[in-house]
């Protein structure tokens, strides 16, 4: 990513934990959940030259069972 471009991310939060799935959005089918820890993922961005401006962290709604996290980051010149 070139110096002063932005990077937005939402993803499941969480310790780092991987969850595995067999049945997702009325089908039959395999994949895996990563859940991220924030803090973890804020410390990544900043030692990788990115400066976090926004974390917006929010509780599950309607059928989510996870709490859900934002990161906006620009990479720093």
């Amino acid at each position: 990513m070139a110096p002063g471009g932005f990077l937005l991310t939402a993803f499941q939060a969480g310790a780092g934990e991987r969850v595995e799935r067999f049945h997702g959005y009325g089908h039959d089918v395999e994949f895996t959940n990563h859940r991220h820890d924030p803090d973890h993922l804020a410390e990544v961005l900043d030692d990788a030259g990115f400066d976090v401006l926004v974390r917006l962290h929010r509780a599950p709604e309607g059928r989510e069972r996870t709490p859900q996290h934002l990161v906006l980051a620009p990479r720093t010149p």
